[in-house]
């Protein structure tokens, strides 16, 4: 089995400087090491190859000193490596990264069985090169891999798909693209015998007079997407932080109840705990939303997405559309589409688009794309629109795209979409934009904006879309099933209250003083990165930029000090109540209520309030 494993090289720390005129991250003296995430693909693809046997090999595309990033995966268990380098290459986007990689890989490596991705790059966090590396080699892809099993080398393997809420189990074929996720695999360090290996490895260096390719497709040139402005974030909230005795607390909560100053929204026993523990553009026209159903029902950040495309819309004076991909869908649920903002809809019915493939989705989308020439596409940056998207923008269109935005404007002069998009692990904004690439493409945050509202007045257009006899449409990986997660209990993208623990909790057994807080909420339980690395609890608990992002109506931060990466992830709650022991952590910047403690005293105390209200309840 012939497995390769695009790595990228990316700084090992926040702390970088950006290129104001390019918006590229200035590498000079910044130290770099492999992403973490690729560290993941690295030991799936060595795991598969003692199995199975066969090469390992390495590629990467970057400055010389990414040399150091592939000796290291070479010392880590990979046979060889291609390492891809040319000034002219500097500055590319995800589009044109993808291109070069597709053609270095089809010009100078040659068959291969597999290619193993990691799920993103910490520092752009797009998740886009390894979809579009499979569009450009036309191969059938899966995402957000946390298993393979049942390998046989004539018929192909079986994957688990996490996907929000639980995970899909998929039949694919070989050759095949996989992106992986952290659940797969544990990466083994270097050993000795490796790094004697590695030191002596001599790896080939690929420039662009070594591969046939067209040179408006590569470098800035060869970039649909166009940096505008990057600035640092900032904190808006402001904290009422409480350093009062535990005792003197507990009445100010009580004086706070029985002020019944609290969010309206919240039902009866959270609305108690909330308060206790506080080509041309002229041809493109229209804005278009990617709807999502499962099951045949419309998921609620389809809603969101109305709501963003409403806005831009209005500003460019033109109709807003939404786009339904599925099989025998219920009128209503398409119907609801046109109470919650949309002007048309188009609705696409077939067998092969009942659950999510990415094969059949590029194909139908790809498909809406050159038939009616929407301007503006935006999509969730969910499992589902992180993988189609890309997937879509890099098939046979020269198509910007910008992940995970939480801004979207219009450009007053030019009518451009602007997009706004955490990077660098949320130490920097970046804006965004695609002057003359059509369509403009993004994918938009879950839960950085409210879901519009419905309003059963309105009145728009359903059309049903029937595609071209033609058009075959085929996917070469078969879906099997969805298992639910049960082991989150309260989910929390849908949770309205989530109790999250940070380091402070000191050992992974004491996150039962989270979850028996979020039992006496009905919340959520969320995690920092840093409890989910050190194997506390498991990934789907993560919040932040590499985890989920929340908006619940009121959040719980026990023993976070507050990253960067974290508050991006739950910023926008309605309300936050930090507990933490140390009176200057980062969290409570962005909190709303402050408490200087103890947590092992704040919420056991806590705890015993919930469970006397409960009492009086009963």
């Amino acid at each position: 089995m012939n497995i390769i494993v695009p790595i990228k090289q990316v700084p090992e720390t926040s702390n970088v400087k950006m290129d104001e005129q390019t918006g590229t991250m200035i590498r000079a003296g910044v130290e770099s090491i492999i992403n973490p995430l690729d560290l993941y693909a690295i030991e799936a693809a060595i795991q598969l190859k003692e199995q199975h046997g066969g090469t390992l090999t390495a590629i990467s595309m970057g400055p010389p000193a990414c040399q150091k990033a592939l000796k290291e995966a070479i010392s880590m268990g990979c046979d060889e490596a291609i390492q891809i380098s040319d000034k002219r290459f500097a500055g590319a986007d995800t589009w044109a990264t993808s291109y070069v990689l597709s053609e270095a890989i089809r010009q100078k490596v040659g068959s291969f069985d597999l290619i193993l991705c990691g799920e993103r790059a910490t520092d752009g966090d797009t998740g886009q090169v390894g979809p579009g590396l499979a569009s450009y080699l036309n191969l059938p892809l899966a995402t957000y891999i946390s298993k393979i099993f049942d390998v046989d080398k004539k018929n192909g393997f079986r994957v688990e798909r996490l996907v929000e809420g639980g995970y899909e189990v998929l039949s694919v074929p070989f050759p095949a693209l996989l992106t992986v996720v952290k659940e797969i695999s544990f990466p083994r360090l270097p050993t000795l015998r490796g790094k004697q290996k590695a030191k002596k490895a001599d790896i080939p260096v690929l420039t662009r007079d070594n591969l046939d390719m067209k040179d408006e497709c590569i470098g800035l040139k060869g970039s649909p997407t166009q940096v505008r402005r990057i600035f640092r974030p900032q904190v808006t909230r402001h904290a009422e932080t409480q350093r009062k005795p535990l005792t003197y607390l507990s009445a100010r909560i009580e004086y706070r109840l029985s002020s019944r100053m609290l969010i309206e929204t919240i039902h009866h026993r959270i609305f108690h705990c909330s308060l206790l523990i506080f080509h041309c553009c002229m041809s493109y026209s229209g804005v278009w939303t990617l709807s999502e159903q499962r099951n045949g029902n419309i998921h609620a950040v389809s809603y969101e997405l109305l709501n963003r495309g409403r806005n831009l819309a209005q500003k460019l004076g033109v109709p807003l559309s939404a786009i339904l991909l599925g099989y025998e869908l219920a009128e209503d649920e398409v119907q609801d589409l046109i109470y919650h903002g949309a002007d048309q809809v188009y609705v696409i019915d077939h067998p092969l688009l009942e659950h999510f493939l990415a094969e059949p989705y590029q194909q139908v989308v790809t498909y809406l794309i050159q038939t009616f020439q929407p301007e503006i596409i935006l999509a969730a940056a969910t499992t589902t629109g992180r993988t189609v998207m890309p997937y879509v923008a890099t098939n046979g269109m020269f198509a910007g795209l910008t992940a995970d935005c939480t801004v979207l404007d219009i450009e007053e002069d030019t009518g451009n979409l602007l997009q706004t998009r955490p990077a660098i692990g949320g130490n920097i904004l970046a804006t965004i934009k695609t002057p003359t690439a059509r369509p403009q493409m993004a994918t938009v945050r879950p839960k950085s904006t409210k879901a519009s509202e419905r309003d059963m007045s309105r009145t728009g257009t359903i059309i049903p879309v029937e595609l071209p006899q033609d058009m075959n449409l085929t996917s070469r990986i078969r879906f099997e099933k969805f298992v639910p997660d049960s082991s989150q209990g309260v989910l929390l993208e849908d949770a309205e209250v989530v109790v999250s623990g940070g380091r402070g909790l000191k050992k992974g057994e004491n996150f039962a003083l989270i979850r028996e807080l979020a039992g006496h909420l009905d919340a959520g339980v969320g995690a920092s990165r840093d409890t989910v690395d050190r194997g506390w609890i498991d990934y789907p608990h993560q919040i932040g930029l590499s985890g989920k992002t929340i908006s619940p109506k009121c959040y719980v931060a026990c023993g976070i000090s507050g990253a960067v990466q974290h508050l991006a992830g739950m910023q926008t709650a309605e309300t936050v109540v930090a507990i933490n022991s140390n009176p200057d952590a980062q969290i409570f910047r962005v909190a709303d209520f402050s408490i200087v403690g103890d947590l092992f005293e704040v919420i056991p105390a806590l705890n015993q309030k919930l469970e006397a209200l409960q009492a009086e309840e009963d």
